[in-house]
């Protein structure tokens, strides 16, 4: 018997209850692409883990009526919306090494804290 698919997973964890949000965490937690290629699907991992190297940083991710916010340490929130936005938006915020802030100021530039 064949791996059972993305789609079939969720439907056997929240039957009828399959959301938006809920598809956004599982593509993030499994790292799946439509693709089916090896090498895609890697990115949200990879957001995630950087997340997860500095003190205070974040990920967000809205697509169509879900919205999902992962921030370092693993605190998870999602949000299902009445309205679709048409499309996908990822976001993420870290914070820089201070070495990394100290070459910035010395260049009379500014990093938002």
């Amino acid at each position: 018997k064949t791996k059972p698919n993305l789609i079939e997973n969720l439907i056997n964890m929240f039957g009828n209850k399959l959301t938006d949000s809920k598809l956004i965490q599982e593509a993030v937690v499994d790292s799946v692409t439509r693709t089916h290629k090896s090498y895609r699907g890697k990115g949200l991992r990879q957001i995630v883990k950087t997340v997860d190297s500095c003190d205070k940083g974040e990920m967000f991710i809205l697509s169509n009526c879900g919205g999902y916010r992962y921030k370092s340490g693993g605190e998870i929130e999602t949000n299902d919306y009445a309205s679709s936005m048409s499309g996908t938006i990822v976001g993420w915020r870290v914070s820089l090494p201070e070495q990394m802030d100290l070459d910035f100021q010395e260049k009379g530039l500014e990093c938002a804290h």
